[in-house]
């Protein structure tokens, strides 16, 4: 036998699918999968209508008041994010772990790389690209639950679990317009394993990036990176095959906008001579250096020869061992979470809006220059002039309440997340607490963290006599310096009593030009 005789066309990989798949075998069970997918709807919990009442009413409507131009993109994180905390109430086990995302190219390898934190084939492992539908794996009673697109668990068998895949679409021939068939009915899939150690933790394995010569392969690229973008911490697979990390892994990663360390794993080590990996895994740190991008550590791995279950002890092959890292990561502190992140899109949002009124008013205030300068000899004889004139100052005087009610939906939003949040999330902190706006030139910071990303300060210090409190970020480079007269107003405390190590929220609202704009929040208070 040769090598060539190992590759397996479509055809052939349709075939074996369907010898060992009863639902890609029997059409009866694959209508069985589907009716069970697409079962009656569980009624929709009353408080995320009302958040998307807020968001797409009144948020909409203050914002065409205030002369917003219209952010269909940032429109869509939102709505994504009201989704995302109506899948967290109908999913609750996701809500206090600590999401670790799995991602790299196609056939990198991930979700055997997943399997074997177990030594359990949980996910599966087949040729074609197989991950649709965002799958957790974490520690639990063993099995597997799909959360459907009308919010209902479903169990689900191992057969059923594989044959949610683009096979699936692709053996029975559905229409190009319902290939993506599964995705639409479920949204997420979570498969739990009591040998998974890791108890706070779940792995969210992605579609691969570049499937060759596939349909809906942009689709798996856009999936992947929405994903990977709001997760917390972030490991990336690479062949060894391929040569280390090569420009469009480096692309990928930062069109996610994910700001933290990437622990890097380079699979299928066994294919290049041993005297090779320490060079590869080299190779990987300096490009990763290069590119800008953190690194957590780099490790190289494979599976070893009919070794079916091996555990990840089994499969390293040198370099950095993933394992302390996961288990420092697990013991640790949860990153912002969904209700932060959401008010922090929200504070984005109004920014805008705020900063739409300050242009009018500017414009009003060098009209009104204009005409002082003019005199009142040249009254009238501008009827163009004074008729916008005219116009802006009625304008300013029915907007001069705006900037009340725009705090007022502002809070208002962060009480209905909070309301709907606190009872399902243990660590997520009142999203109530006002965002305080800070700018700092970008030289500031070494690395600029992504646009609407998250992350932990620390408070280093007072200054009482420059009235600032300085605070770091704790995973990179820079500082932010709080004025006690913005702390006053915002947070309504003595901006002395942030002691030492006292630990606060950063968000980066805006990122263009020379200066940077933060919302940070200080939960600790009352």
């Amino acid at each position: 036998m040769n090598a060539d005789d190992l590759i397996l066309t479509d055809e052939e990989l349709d075939r074996l699918l369907e010898e060992r798949n009863p639902y890609l075998a029997q059409p009866s069970r694959a209508l069985q999968l589907l009716v069970r997918l697409a079962g009656m709807a569980a009624p929709r919990h009353p408080g995320i209508l009302a958040l998307e009442r807020l968001v797409e009413g009144r948020l909409t409507a203050l914002a065409a008041r205030a002369g917003t131009p219209v952010m269909p993109e940032l429109m869509e994180e939102l709505r994504a994010a009201v989704g995302a905390i109506g899948d967290l109430l109908s999913f609750p086990d996701l809500a206090n772990r600590v999401v670790v995302g799995v991602g790299g190219a196609y056939s990198a390898g991930k979700s055997r790389f997943l399997n074997s934190l177990s030594g359990a084939s949980l996910l599966p492992e087949d040729l074609g690209p197989c991950t649709v539908i965002p799958t957790y794996l974490g520690h639990g009673t063993t099995g597997a639950i799909a959360l459907t697109a009308f919010g209902q668990p479903v169990p689900m068998d191992t057969d059923a679990l594989a044959a949610i895949s683009h096979a699936f679409s692709r053996h029975h021939q559905l229409e190009r317009d319902m290939a993506d068939s599964m995705s639409h009915l479920v949204r997420l899939l979570m498969v739990t394993h009591d040998a998974v150690p890791w108890k706070r933790l779940v792995f969210l394995d992605t579609p691969g990036y570049n499937p060759p010569g596939r349909e809906g392969e942009q689709d798996d690229a856009d999936t992947a990176r929405r994903q990977l973008a709001a997760v917390d911490h972030f490991v990336w697979l690479l062949s060894a095959g391929n040569g280390g990390l090569r420009a469009d892994d480096i692309a990928f990663l930062r069109a996610t906008g994910h700001g933290k360390p990437v622990f890097f794993v380079l699979t299928q080590a066994d294919l290049v001579a041993a005297s090779a990996v320490s060079r590869l895994l080299d190779g990987v740190s300096e490009a990763a250096g290069r590119a800008g991008i953190l690194c957590a550590g780099v490790m190289a791995w494979a599976v070893p020869p009919g070794a079916e279950g091996a555990l990840i002890a089994d499969c390293y092959r040198g370099g950095d061992d993933i394992r302390p890292w996961l288990d420092q990561i697990d013991g640790g502190s949860r990153y912002p979470g969904l209700g932060r992140r959401f008010i922090g899109l929200v504070d984005r949002y109004l920014l805008d809006c705020r900063r739409a009124l300050a242009r009018q008013q500017a414009m009003l205030a060098s009209m009104n220059e204009l005409q002082v300068l003019a005199g009142a000899a040249a009254s009238g004889q501008h009827p163009e002039f004074d008729t916008e004139l005219r116009r802006l100052r009625q304008v300013q005087a029915a907007r001069h309440i705006l900037p009340a009610e725009l705090d007022a939906c502002r809070n208002d939003l962060a009480a209905a997340v909070s309301a709907l949040l606190g009872p399902v999330v243990e660590d997520e902190p009142p999203a109530s607490s006002s965002g305080l706006l800070l700018e700092c030139p970008r030289a500031a910071f070494a690395a600029v963290p992504p646009a609407g990303g998250t992350f932990p300060l620390r408070v280093v210090g007072a200054r009482p006599d420059l009235k600032h409190v300085l605070a770091v970020p704790l995973d990179s480079d820079g500082e932010l310096r709080i004025p006690f007269s913005r702390i006053r107003q915002c947070w309504g405390i003595d901006p002395l009593t942030l002691g030492v190590h006292s630990e606060l929220t950063a968000q980066l609202v805006e990122g263009s030009g020379e200066r940077l704009t933060f919302a940070i929040y200080h939960y600790n208070h009352h």
